[in-house]
């Protein structure tokens, strides 16, 4: 499921996407190209306080002309909020009141999993799990929106997930 918070926006104007996987200590980050075509990830953040995080947000949608902002809806595996749904929740309100930015939720269910697989390094190299997760967020957005008739921006009614994973 994705939940669609519209703002007012130019279809004319270029700018970024950006990917968030919210946690309560470290959050990952990824982006989009100008084009909208590519994901790329970018370092997390780590944060203390929602504030701290909310800062460094605006900062990346000012530096990199972010004009939407994907956000991981973290649910369990049936389907239902947890606590840490609660909590992302209260960050995209916060962003979404503060920065006054489009904000798409996508359910990210498995992204965790897909990232960890997709990552086993050879080396002993500590890699951003976080980061690619938001990275497979954005993808996964990307590419949906490549399916759909004239390349519009989902509805709330929109049902967007990540691939489930075999286990």
């Amino acid at each position: 499921q994705i939940a669609h918070i519209p703002i007012n926006s130019n279809p004319k104007t270029k700018f970024k996407i950006l990917a968030l996987d919210i946690g309560s200590v470290k959050t990952g980050v990824a982006i989009s190209d100008y084009e909208q075509k590519m994901a790329f990830i970018r370092p997390e953040i780590f944060h203390k306080k929602e504030s701290d995080l909310i800062i460094a947000i605006k900062k990346t949608i000012d530096e990199d002309s972010v004009g939407l902002i994907i956000i991981g809806k973290p649910l369990n595996l049936d389907g239902y909020k947890t606590k840490q749904t609660v909590f992302t929740e209260s960050i995209r309100d916060k962003i979404g009141g503060k920065l006054k930015i489009e904000i798409v939720e996508i359910d990210e269910r498995y992204t965790t999993k897909q990232a960890k697989d997709l990552m086993r390094p050879k080396s002993g190299a500590k890699m951003p799990v976080d980061s690619n997760a938001a990275l497979i967020l954005l993808d996964t957005y990307l590419r949906m929106r490549e399916l759909m008739p004239g390349n519009s921006l989902p509805s709330k009614n929109s049902n967007i997930a990540p691939p489930p994973v075999e286990t």
